[in-house]
């Protein structure tokens, strides 16, 4: 008998591998990711998104407003439409007003981004899935509706605010989850009746303005006027209620507020995480830094600021901030947007990019400042890391109060801002142990899943192209009104027939005092 050689050996395995890898790409379903608006903080999310299912084998298409760095095997089509980031003054400086006025804006770059030539291209291409991203964008559901695909949302946050959750028919509960937009936090038994206010009516506000009349009036009335769509477009809520899924950017185990999902909501925070590095050395500002070399008690000090704020770090907020930091004995890295800064302290080094994972990783790692973003928590929970917070605008101060709250951070308001207020929080953070030992039992929380998110999503996505959607998922809650839901009208009911037996019964009792007094006066007389 003749023996194969072992190079033939290897060579005849090495072809089934290409063949195996290469039948799994055939069998890997086209699918189509619509982010056409997104922040640069959003296309995190959505690119941990789209390099799982291309690992899995799946052929991805994403639309995006620009280039992403997508990961390897992901087609990129990048939309010619305004950069979001570049019209986010106006939310910084006018508050609340400025997010209305930006979210104006936001549906004019939506029609720009479904009409250009780019996007047409696209229309002409079959897709067995698409994964879509509403946010500011809705204008999209024309072109879903057309697809006659099923369609999973993406929500590149948690189910914070009442419009998201009730897109997919999951209940929100303002008596416990605080809105979006403010920095309250619950406490076991609920919030106040003050902050439950307040909650209500943002979400009133919200879901009448931006949920039923653009939905069903505005929205649809720009596109049929311009052209773009027909009758069969009259109401985007109506195709939005078609979503098989809702895969949202949350641990399931380590909610801000813990609250009840309804089966088509699937959890994937983390998903953007990737394997650390070693850091044993840095390439910082020119220099080669030895993070963890010195002696014992070493610390290194991350400072991650968005692009925005980083900008206006001039004066007296950024000299107050060089003199508290360079006043530390741990070494400083700090992610600055320019090339240098006048009077750095020699333990301070800035760098326009930091891995900030890798660093995040590092054991002898103390504190992480951060404006309190979302994956920048997630990260620092997932390596046990304690933060100083400085929230500037939405999520950011719900982020940082739920932090504060369990223990593993304090927050910093740049109003009134101070050098000993500073200065005081830094050190009780890196003295105080209590900080670690609860951020490192974050951690634990954190990698101690069934599954990956990976796997979770990959999961899901596939189920849904198995069996053409997830109808069998829906949720009641898509189709019913607000009072329905809250059984609104059936309290009216009862609370107008409690008040109307008691005004019975004390009507009787008026009357029955009122004979027994004409009964006693007849006998009196």
């Amino acid at each position: 008998m003749k023996l194969v050689s072992t190079g033939g050996a290897m060579r005849v395995l090495w072809l089934l591998l290409v063949a195996a890898l290469g039948t799994q790409e055939s069998l890997g379903s086209r699918v189509l990711m619509l982010t056409p608006i997104a922040f640069k903080s959003h296309t995190i999310f959505y690119r941990g998104l789209a390099k799982a299912l291309v690992e899995h084998g799946h052929q991805v298409t994403q639309v995006l407003p620009y280039n992403n760095s997508a990961a390897s095997g992901v087609r990129e089509v990048v939309l010619p439409v305004p950069n979001i980031n570049d019209i986010m003054s106006s939310v910084f400086n006018y508050g609340m007003m400025g997010f209305m006025s930006f979210a104006t804006k936001g549906q004019d770059i939506c029609v720009q981004a479904l009409t250009c030539e780019d996007f047409s291209e696209i229309r002409k291409e079959d897709f067995d899935v698409v994964l879509y991203s509403e946010w500011m964008c809705p204008c999209f559901y024309e072109y879903i509706s057309q697809l006659k695909v099923p369609f999973v949302l993406i929500q590149a946050l948690g189910l914070d605010y009442s419009v998201a959750a009730w897109s997919i028919g999951n209940p929100f509960f303002s008596s416990f989850v605080p809105n979006l937009f403010l920095d309250h936090f619950p406490r076991q038994d609920g919030l106040p009746y003050w902050q439950r206010m307040c909650g209500v009516l943002l979400d009133t506000v919200f879901f009448t303005f931006s949920d039923h009349l653009n939905m069903k009036h505005v929205i649809p009335g720009d596109l049929k006027s311009r052209g773009i769509c027909s009758e069969e477009c009259s109401d985007l809520h109506a195709i939005r209620r078609n979503a098989s899924l809702m895969i949202i950017n949350s641990f399931k185990t380590l909610e801000r507020v813990a609250q009840p999902y309804v089966p088509a909501v699937i959890h994937a925070g983390g998903i953007h995480l990737n394997k650390v590095k070693p850091l044993p050395q840095y390439q910082c500002g020119g220099d080669l830094w030895d993070i963890g070399g010195d002696s014992e008690g070493f610390g290194v000090i991350t400072i991650t600021m968005i692009l925005r704020l980083t900008r206006n770090l001039t004066g007296y907020t950024r000299l107050m901030l060089v003199k508290v930091l360079g006043s530390l004995k741990q070494r400083v890295l700090w992610k600055w947007d320019k090339d240098n800064m006048e009077d750095l302290p020699s333990n301070i080094r800035i760098s326009k990019w930091l891995p900030q994972q890798d660093i995040l990783s590092h054991p002898k790692l103390q504190l992480f400042m951060t404006h309190g973003g979302l994956h920048s928590t997630q990260e620092a929970f997932y390596n046990g890391v304690p933060v100083l917070g400085f929230p500037v605008f939405a999520d950011q101060s719900m982020n940082m109060a739920a932090i504060e709250n369990q223990g593993w951070g304090r927050v910093i308001n740049w109003k009134g801002l101070t050098e000993d207020h500073l200065r005081e929080a830094l050190l009780d953070i890196i003295n105080n142990p209590r900080y670690r030992v609860e951020a490192q039992r974050q951690q634990r929380i954190a990698r101690d899943q069934l599954i990956s998110p990976q796997e979770t999503v990959n999961y899901w996505v596939d189920y849904v192209i198995r069996h053409n959607g997830a109808r069998h998922l829906d949720s009641p809650i898509k189709w019913m009104p607000w009072y329905k839901l809250y059984n609104a009208d059936v309290w009216v009911v009862l609370i107008s027939s409690l008040f109307l037996t008691l005004g019975f019964i004390f009507k009787l009792l008026i009357c029955s005092y009122n004979c027994c007094r004409r009964r006693l006066k007849k006998k009196n007389d």
